[in-house]
């Protein structure tokens, strides 16, 4: 008997002689309504069986978090980074819906955490990019059930709680994992540490705009996508100045940590910034409940090694971020100014703040951190003073290619910028810019295109719009070397 034959048969054993259990431990509680928020009976825990890790991270998130119970499932599943697809749908996908369906979870989980030791990608899911058809697992499993259109995602740009009040179906998926055990336990703690949810505005949000790229790789990104990706970067710098957070917004091609730009960013809660592909810069120290967003192609690939800027950040302290595990084009990539305004501004769950910023489900994104980790509301508003706040709201991004931006000098001395922002020795500055997020072209409601076609109900074919790489054949090769070496092991 292969090795795939026993997992099968002992998950089939372990399933059986849980189901009477099971029943038994079905939870009363009731679906949230509209306005309630998620708490602890909304939360399911995934484990591997097969390892130790990975059933005490559950344990420790589980009795920290105060779960109930039931609200856990333990798979028979290969401790590997990467799964083919049918092994996703043997291994993963149809036990944990099993294992829901026969707690009696399926419309009171809200939130599905797994943990280090779960399989986070899939190879050949039917979707191929730049020569690799990689995908991830926990974005699959957001439709477990196969309820939800196409691979939109309903939640993308909501305002409302994900309740089935609400009318949402699926699963917000995140995950407990980095290059290490210890990280993944640690992310447990990061999000309950003091201060971490604190509602007071501590700690300094760092944005880092690209205006023309500072190597030619970089360059080739910006006249692509710069005016995208420096729109949603300039927007969450207005978003947290209007809500009071003290904001470092950096205008030079190079990044935090490298000159001319700041080399330190000290006490930092919040960031999104670009462009270096698989690269992360140690310039941060994180605050307790920092969280933040990398914008690059291959900002979580292979993300139980060092390289990318997630596993990065996950070594350095950082409490929630997301990234990509490939090339995801930049129309699906999370938009983090979106993520921020919900999860800063707004103060949902870091679940929920995510969410609302992936515009796709059964592609690349994976969040790493406790689902349920949140701020706690401000007890009185924020009022700042009129000469804080933006001129006005960002305009909607022409249907048009934009021209490609100026240059970083000629904006400086262009700029007249409404809000005050901590100076960086003259480096730090507003450059207005009409492009947000929120205009990007396609919604989840638009039908995807139909010129391919994928798994399951994750049918997106043909996929349209500027890979966030773009230009990035200088660092493919590498990049190819690399996903070998993991698949290997």
């Amino acid at each position: 008997m292969d090795r795939w034959t026993r997992l099968r048969a002992r998950h089939a054993r372990l399933f059986t002689a849980g189901a009477l259990a099971a029943a038994l431990l079905v939870a009363t509680a009731a679906p949230l309504l509209a306005s309630e928020e998620p708490g602890p009976a909304n939360v399911l825990v995934v484990a591997n069986i097969g390892s130790p890790a990975s059933m005490a991270i559950a344990s420790h998130y589980q009795t920290a978090r105060g779960l109930p119970a039931g609200n856990r499932c333990d798979l028979a599943v290969p401790d590997e980074y990467t799964l083919e697809y049918q092994d996703f749908v043997d291994l993963v996908k149809t036990p944990l819906a099993e294992c829901i369906q026969g707690k009696g979870l399926s419309e009171q989980v809200l939130f599905i955490v797994l943990t280090r030791g779960i399989p986070g990608v899939i190879a050949g899911a039917g979707e191929e990019v730049l020569g690799q058809d990689l995908t991830s697992v926990d974005s699959f499993l957001v439709d477990l059930f196969g309820e939800l259109e196409y691979a939109d995602n309903p939640y993308y740009k909501s305002s409302k709680r994900f309740t089935r009040d609400n009318g949402y179906k699926g699963y917000l998926v995140t995950r407990l994992d980095g290059p290490t055990t210890d990280i993944a336990m640690d992310l447990v703690d990061r999000a309950l540490a003091p201060g971490a949810d604190s509602p007071e505005l501590t700690g300094t949000a760092y944005l880092d705009l690209e205006p023309n790229g500072d190597n030619p790789v970089d360059r080739g990104v910006i006249a692509g996508a710069g005016f995208d990706g420096n729109g949603q970067i300039q927007h969450a710098a207005d978003l947290l100045a209007e809500a009071g957070w003290n904001v470092v917004l950096d205008s030079n091609d190079a990044e935090f940590g490298t000159a001319p730009a700041p080399l330190s960013c000290p006490d930092a809660r919040w960031y999104f910034g670009w462009y270096k592909a698989f690269s992360y810069n140690d310039a941060f120290a994180w605050a307790s409940g920092a969280a933040g967003i990398h914008l690059d192609s291959f900002s979580a690939m292979s993300y139980r090694e060092q390289g990318s800027w997630c596993a990065g950040a996950l070594s350095d302290g950082i409490t929630a971020t997301a990234g990509a595990v490939w090339e995801p084009y930049i129309l699906w990539y999370m938009k983090g100014d979106l993520f921020l305004d919900a999860f800063a501004v707004d103060r949902v769950t870091l679940a929920e703040a995510a969410y609302r910023s992936i515009p796709r489900n059964c592609w690349m994104m994976v969040v790493f951190g406790d689902p349920l980790f949140q701020l706690r509301p401000m007890a009185v508003p924020v009022d700042p003073s009129p000469e804080t706040l933006p001129e006005g709201p960002a305009e909607p991004v022409p249907d048009e290619p934009p021209e490609p931006l100026p240059d970083a000098r000629e904006t400086i001395a262009g700029s007249d910028g409404a809000f005050e922002l901590v100076s960086c020795d003259g480096n730090c500055v507003d450059i207005s810019h009409p492009g947000d997020s929120g205009d990007d072209g396609m919604t989840a409601a638009d039908p995807p295109p139909t010129s391919g076609q994928g798994k399951g109900s994750c049918s997106l074919g043909g996929r349209p719009g500027i890979p966030v790489g773009w230009g990035l054949g200088l660092l493919l090769l590498t990049a190819m070397i690399r996903l070998a070496r993991v698949r290997r092991r």
